[in-house]
């Protein structure tokens, strides 16, 4: 019957038997399809094992009969985030969240949607009541940090990453975020201070190697951060970010083959590395080889078509080497995905006035004009 099957389901996966527990609730569903418990079992399974389209269509299932059931909203609203849906998770939590004032748990979710959502004041709202319930757990509070970056409250999620590194050593994630808060204000003592207890705790890893590097570049002292740089990528040699950090180093020095080299290496890992194709079109851009410009531009727009830079890039050339109708069509074609751009609208315009379309140019200049009132170029 299909309740043995549930049954056995549930003591498969309790076991973490997750296929052979796959297979026994699917026969359970099998034989009756309206059994509820069987969806949410078999959305906890699709969920653990990364299967997060069927994980949403059990839970849903099951949440539109039983839309009260507090656990099958987590459950849902945790899967909706993974799919990169928060405004979804929010719809789903959010009509709850007064029966669940006592749940962290909860709480702390509808916060990460609401950050995710682009939301940061609400979500700081809802993790700081998880925070409150809850004080003592690491977790909570490096969440709260990551809300108050977002939203600019830098001072208070340094305190809180403290907290969260004191309530909990081995919390990997709020080290991690203290150190790249401190690089990014620029403060590469607290940084490098920072950094040696994540040493301690993942000694195999190259980023904390990256990290150092990082903030010994920022205080001028390249010779140490191309060690740290180097280091990193003898513990793992395809690190792409390492890669990429040594190339901008030889840069600054203008040792433009050993960054060339870099960027190679970087590529011989991911061909399709756009800042890699971008590092080599902007070197072969400045040694004065307009072919070899061309191709790497080409190449990054044909591997990353949505993105916006190797577009604005390869039609700047294209205008650049007086292949104007490339660059206006070019233009034209991105502007369907990036159509209030406004480096693209004043792009164009320019391209618009050179080929004799003062109509059309006085057009996106006006359309410049709304995007970006003030705008030199639009008046």
């Amino acid at each position: 019957s299909y309740v043995a099957h549930y049954l056995k389901a549930l003591a498969l996966y309790q076991q973490d038997e997750l296929l052979l527990a796959q297979e026994a609730v699917s026969l359970a569903l099998k034989f009756r399809q309206a059994h509820l418990p069987s969806h949410v079992l078999a959305g906890t399974i699709a969920y653990k094992q990364g299967e997060m389209n069927r994980a949403e269509r059990h839970f849903r299932i099951y949440w539109n009969q039983v839309p009260g059931d507090r656990r099958v909203s987590l459950l849902l609203g945790a899967t909706l985030l993974k799919l990169g849906e928060p405004a979804k998770a929010i719809e789903v939590l959010e009509p709850r969240v007064s029966a669940a004032e006592d749940d962290p748990q909860y709480l702390s979710l509808l916060g990460s949607a609401y950050l995710a959502d682009g939301k940061p004041a609400r979500g700081i709202e809802y993790l700081e009541q998880a925070v409150s319930l809850s004080p003592d757990t690491a977790n909570l509070r490096s969440q709260l940090a990551m809300g108050r970056l977002a939203a600019g409250e830098v001072d208070a999620a340094i305190s809180d990453l403290e907290m969260a590194i004191n309530l909990d050593g081995q919390l990997v994630q709020a080290d991690t975020l203290l150190v790249l808060t401190y690089l990014k204000r620029k403060e590469y003592d607290k940084a490098l201070t920072a950094i040696e207890p994540l040493m301690e705790k993942v000694p195999d890893s190259p980023v904390p190697y990256n990290f150092r590097g990082a903030a010994h570049f920022g205080m001028g002292d390249t010779g140490a951060a191309r060690r740290d740089y180097e280091q990193a990528l003898k513990i793992q040699p395809d690190f792409l970010i390492a890669h990429l950090n040594l190339a901008k180093l030889e840069l600054s020095a203008n040792n433009t083959a050993a960054a060339k080299g870099h960027y190679n290496d970087l590529l011989s890992y991911d061909k399709n590395n756009l800042k890699a194709l971008l590092g080599m079109a902007a070197l072969a851009y400045r040694d004065g080889q307009v072919n070899e410009t061309e191709k790497w531009l080409k190449q990054a727009h044909e591997y990353h078509p949505k993105a916006i830079e190797p577009a604005l890039l390869l039609i700047e050339h294209y205008d650049r080497v007086g292949e104007t109708g490339q660059a206006l069509e070019l233009a034209r074609a991105t502007s369907i995905d990036h159509r209030d751009n406004p480096t693209l609208l004043g792009l164009m315009a320019r391209i618009q006035l050179k080929t004799g379309d003062n109509t059309a140019a006085v057009a996106t200049f006006r359309k410049l004009t709304e995007v970006l009132p003030n705008s030199p170029e639009a008046h």
